[in-house]
């Protein structure tokens, strides 16, 4: 008998959207490491932190919505050079160049792009348009060389952060995904519910035939007199330990029953389920009228 808590039931049957992605450098130590819903970070190879990304929503293919990013420098204390919502809206600050008096600068707003140069002079361009022709409907193009390692770009209305060090490259994209999946990152081989069901079973068997194993190593001398506890109660009784063993064979063969549905069943909804679990067990005895027959209670859970 299987019990589930629908909230749990439904966290469990949503699968990983990616494989984890590592990447690393000659040394073998980490260079980009993101997890299954694409969030994750990248180090240069100091060891530092150079991006931290963080994953938002998901859409109803359960592919990430939104992303954000911390921007650290390869610095002691780690500093932040740009941040970003999970809109893309954010700002980043990039390298001097030689004659610059302040470090450039880059900032992202809902309805356009300010760039600040090295001078200090600033000029706004609409995201659907050019400082020149404010009617065109081309994107601005904009890139900021944050350090040696990081490249900003705004192109098309899509933010990404170009990470490149030891010979290690990945792209991070900011903001919204617009339904697109992650680049770089590769879907995981698809489970069926029935097989990871019948995963489960098998586990629980098995667990169940251990502790039979290992309670079955007790031996008690019935001619021996009973343990006492502190209390002067019996620790323990030849016949409980017996009606236990007696219990777990009982158990383990109602599993290996030769009217139940074969373990191999396909399915993916409950419906198919019922189903599939009605052609192959006949009608309880005594039960004449099995077509009112219903799922009384759900409850408990299920962990994987």
């Amino acid at each position: 008998c299987f019990h589930f808590v629908a909230s749990d039931l439904h966290d469990w049957m949503i699968l990983p959207k990616y494989d984890v992605l590592e990447l690393k450098y000659p040394d073998g130590s980490p260079a980009v490491l993101r997890h299954v819903d694409g969030s994750g970070f990248a180090y240069y190879q100091s060891g530092r932190k150079a991006i931290c990304l963080s994953a938002h929503g998901r859409d109803p293919q359960g592919k990430v919505r939104r992303f954000g990013a911390i921007v650290h420098g390869d610095a002691a204390r780690s500093p932040i050079l740009g941040s970003f919502d999970e809109w893309g809206r954010g700002s980043a600050e990039g390298l001097l160049s030689q004659g610059d008096t302040s470090p450039p600068k880059i900032m992202i707003g809902e309805s356009s792009v300010t760039i600040i140069d090295g001078s200090g002079r600033a000029r706004e361009v609409p995201l659907g348009g050019s400082p020149s022709t404010k009617t065109s409907t081309t994107p601005p193009q904009i890139a900021l060389r944050i350090n040696a390692e990081l490249l900003l770009q705004h192109s098309k209305g899509r933010t990404t952060l170009a990470f490149n060090s030891g010979g290690v490259s990945h792209k991070f994209f900011l903001g919204e995904m617009k339904g697109e999946d992650v680049l770089g990152m590769t879907s995981p081989t698809a489970v069926s519910l029935a097989d990871r069901t019948m995963q489960e079973i098998g586990q629980a068997t098995q667990a169940l035939s251990d502790v039979k194993t290992n309670i079955s190593g007790f031996r008690v001398d019935p001619t021996q007199p009973k343990r006492k506890r502190a209390d002067g109660t019996s620790s323990f009784k030849v016949g409980e330990i017996q009606e236990m063993l007696e219990s777990l064979n009982a158990l383990s063969q109602s599993l290996l029953h030769p009217n139940l549905a074969p373990p191999d069943l396909k399915w993916n909804t409950e419906g198919k389920l019922k189903q599939l679990i009605a052609a192959s067990h006949p009608p309880c005895p005594g039960l004449q009228d099995k077509s009112n027959w219903t799922i009384g209670k759900v409850s408990g859970k299920c962990t994987t």
